[in-house]
């Protein structure tokens, strides 16, 4: 892993990047968020809505939106997942359907998800004051005990955050490579 220095380790993305989705075209925007939300649930994470604004503009809607996700994996490990979202000159349009016409939303989409590990969460590792000693046994910790633990799940939060990814373009019928 090689990652015992630091508390948070990135599974997908990183600090300043996020894995991206980009979309235009029509799509469901009740699908979409309804999409998203189930997910987090279906996997057990705490959600909150971090950002919510909307704006018109002449040219259409534009919307943020910000949801970030916890959820206790380990007495030492919790996971997170970040998704923030742009949608710019949003439209509602009228689309033919085999059930009829149905109203739909057009517009261009940027999607960005992010996930991290977030160890030591309830500062097993840390005295009434951080030390250098408590830190230093943290350390040897994670490289030498809880290696395979910490890189299984790590694995494991990569995986469920391509399925998010997955879901969030099956949800906009954005093709998969």
């Amino acid at each position: 892993m090689g990652e015992e220095k630091n508390l948070e380790v990135s599974a997908i993305g990183s600090r300043k990047g996020f894995a991206v989705i980009k979309y235009a075209g029509v799509f469901d925007i009740i699908d979409l968020l309804s999409c998203i939300k189930t997910w987090y649930a279906k996997q057990y994470y705490n959600v909150a809505e971090k950002e919510h604004t909307e704006d018109v503009k002449s040219s259409g809607k534009e919307l943020i939106f910000e949801f970030e996700g916890e959820r206790k994996v380990t007495e030492y490990v919790k996971f997170k997942v970040l998704v923030k979202m742009n949608i710019l000159r949003l439209l509602d349009v009228l689309v033919e359907t085999p059930q009829g016409k149905e109203k739909l939303q057009q517009a261009e989409v940027d999607i960005g998800v992010r996930s991290w590990l977030v160890k030591n969460y309830k500062g097993t590792f840390k005295g009434k004051e951080k030390s250098k000693i408590h830190e230093f046994f943290r350390q040897i910790y994670e490289k030498f005990i809880g290696r395979a633990t910490l890189d299984e799940l790590k694995k494991k939060l990569i995986l469920e955050t391509l399925v998010l990814i997955d879901e969030i373009k099956t949800s906009l019928n954005v093709p998969r490579k």
